[in-house]
């Protein structure tokens, strides 16, 4: 039994060197995706709230309701070839600060390397009840990263090439970005 232990030992003994390899920083985060997520209100310049009466379907167990499917688009454009950003599954609506909010969820996949997390990146929606068009319209998105908490911070927000007023949102929870379209 002796015997068998001592080669046992003499077997593991490798693997623990090879398991031991020196962690970077960047190596630690490399482990996670990184949310860009924000809440959008649209309002006129009279302040009507362009989602209300938008159709939806019946309400899911989070509390907000589904955008519903072919009534809109969302694209997210990629900056190059090797970004990996997931699109939203849906886009829900939820009550925030008085408004009616499309909340939605943009991920971006990290290999490991910070400094690819993007600072900047657009994508195209359409929806005719808030736009009053079928046009597709450009949403442009600015961040700030923070490598030592993994996070995105949204810190200005364009459609179209209009910006938009970025607020906190409830409990310092998602961003409410506040959206004022022309009529």
């Amino acid at each position: 039994m002796k015997n068998f232990y001592f080669s046992l030992s003499l077997f593991l003994l490798p693997l623990l060197f090879i398991g031991c390899k020196e962690e970077k920083e960047q190596d630690i985060y490399s482990r996670f995706n990184v949310r860009y997520d924000y809440t959008l209100a649209f309002i006129d310049e009279e302040g009507k709230d362009l989602i209300e009466g938008i159709f939806t379907t019946t309400p899911f167990n989070g509390g907000g309701i589904l955008l519903r499917e072919g009534t809109y688009t969302y694209e997210i454009v990629e900056q190059n070839s090797d970004d990996r950003f997931a699109k939203p599954n849906n886009i829900y609506i939820f009550d925030v600060k008085g408004y009616k909010t499309l909340r939605i969820f943009n991920q971006f996949a990290q290999d490991g390397d910070l400094s690819k997390n993007p600072k900047m990146f657009s994508s195209k929606f359409t929806n005719p009840h808030i736009f009053g068009d079928s046009e597709v319209h450009t949403i442009v998105t600015y961040w700030e990263f923070d490598k030592s908490y993994n996070d995105a911070t949204l810190i200005r927000f364009t459609v179209d090439g209009i910006d938009a007023q970025v607020t906190e949102g409830l409990d310092g929870g998602l961003p409410l970005v506040i959206m004022t379209l022309p009529k």
